[in-house]
């Protein structure tokens, strides 16, 4: 009787749940971010629900007001917006929420979404899905940044009983259909699957809701039940990031990537690196899998390190040389921060698995690096985000909406664009921009120079 409310796409209580969509899509926060709290919260007692939902969910996680052409400015009470005699109701609905993002995202349009997430989040969790026995995650980042990580064992998980296991695998299976669900959808939609759009616009607010959405999602492939699935999905993302994306939707499906690629590590030398052996050309998805091949190395397991990092090194050096500037900025930061993290004089893996030649010639390449004043004014430039990524917690909602997730780094500043940081490739983009003003001032003023002095000389003759 319960499945025949929810099921089917005329089910009683879908047919109301898309009535109160349609209402809240006009531009209505508040009865947005109220429906997606009572709706997540029966996921945990029916996982179900994300597979008869999974449309629904997905509407809550591409609201946005900017989307639905109401304003943000003027009267906050008459665009939806809550207001303070909602704010006690409010905090009461959104205790199940994250509670460090609960204080800044409540009383946004984005308060839908993150509960979203959240209830994608702790279900995983509760099915003990989130700890991942393929990463080395006993220091945290490479450079003992210290992330979140809210890990708790299931008590589902952890009871062993049969109930409790058929709780898991149902969780298991509701959340990778809904990741199918997602997917499919953000693939099959013509205008979040090209790259034919004005950085800042509404599609491309959608885009990054959609992979936002899709991060959370990605937590569910973790298992190794689901290695199937993660090579699917993998084949379907890997061309994906072709696709000429802004560095603020790209950063997820970087980090779905390599979430999925730690979780089965037998996938990486299989499905990843042979983008990196063919060197024929360097398409758009070139700099994201030099990127995604360095960080996968550097925080696997030390056995699987010792195989993966001197196979990483020896494919990075030929693109350090290559004329485009993301590629090459990718491959030689790479190099320098593998080169930190394992030090050649150090790490043992590299004697056997680049031998004593080898170690002689990146070893000439990292002298040039560390003592060429141009590049280490550029590496200053670029800052040192790489090592400070964390392997760990990655579909959480905490590193969705923060500066913890792009596999690059990023700094610490505010969030500027639907709860994306600036990336590292926003920061090459400023530095090249800044570099070539200073050539094109010195080039002035050595053309006026020259002007002033065959002025000069003419005068005095």
């Amino acid at each position: 009787h319960i499945v025949a409310l929810h099921e089917a796409s005329d089910a009683p209580c879908k047919r109301f749940v898309r009535s109160v969509l349609q209402q809240g899509a006009k531009g209505v926060p508040r009865l947005m971010l109220v429906l997606a709290l009572q709706l997540t919260s029966f996921v945990a007692a029916a996982p179900a629900v994300l597979k008869w939902y999974s449309d629904e969910l997905r509407v809550l996680v591409l609201f946005g007001l900017s989307s639905v052409g109401v304003s943000l400015e003027g009267d906050g009470d008459a665009q939806g917006l809550l207001n303070m005699e909602g704010a006690e109701e409010m905090n009461r609905l959104a205790q199940p929420l994250d509670p460090a993002l609960q204080e800044t995202y409540t009383f946004t349009d984005i308060g839908p979404r993150i509960a979203v997430c959240c209830a994608l989040h702790q279900l995983a969790e509760q099915a003990g899905l989130l700890h991942n026995p393929h990463i080395d995650d006993s220091s945290g980042s490479l450079n003992g940044a210290c992330h979140c990580s809210t890990r708790s064992s299931s008590p589902a998980a952890a009871s062993g009983n049969s109930s409790s296991v058929g709780w898991v695998l149902e969780a298991e299976a509701a959340g990778v259909a809904l990741w199918n669900s997602w997917l499919q959808a953000t693939v099959a939609d013509v205008e979040l699957s090209n790259d034919r759009f004005k950085v800042g616009s509404n599609v491309h607010r959608l885009k990054v809701r959609a992979w936002q959405g899709l991060t959370a999602a990605a937590a569910f492939l973790s298992s190794s039940r689901q290695e199937q699935a993660a090579t699917a999905a993998l084949q379907e993302l890997l061309p994906i990031l072709a696709v000429n994306n802004p560095p603020s939707i790209k950063q997820y499906q970087e980090a779905i990537v390599a979430h999925l690629l730690l979780s089965h590590t037998t996938l990486i030398p299989e499905l990843l690196l042979p983008h990196l052996v063919s060197l024929e050309n360097g398409n758009p998805a070139k700099g994201s899998h030099i990127l995604i091949a360095m960080q996968t190395a550097l925080h696997a397991q030390p056995e699987q390190q010792a195989v993966l990092l001197p196979q990483v090194l020896k494919l990075l050096l030929p693109w350090t040389n290559h004329h485009t500037h993301n590629i090459r900025t990718f491959a030689q930061l790479g190099l320098c921060c593998i080169l930190d993290a394992k030090p050649l004089d150090s790490w043992p893996g590299w004697r056997e698995g680049l031998g004593p030649g080898g170690i002689d010639i990146v070893g000439h390449v990292q002298r040039f690096m560390v003592e060429n004043v141009d590049f280490q004014r550029f590496r200053r430039a670029m800052g040192q985000g790489i090592l400070s990524w964390s392997a760990t917690d990655v579909t959480s909602p905490r590193r969705i909406f923060s500066t913890a997730l792009h596999l690059a780094g990023a700094e610490e500043t505010p969030v500027t664009f639907e709860g994306v940081p600036e990336a590292l490739m926003d920061r090459l983009i400023t530095f090249l921009t800044a570099e070539r003003v200073k050539l094109r001032e010195a080039a002035a003023d050595r053309a006026a120079g020259y002007a002033g002095g065959t002025a000069a000389a003419a005068a005095a003759a």
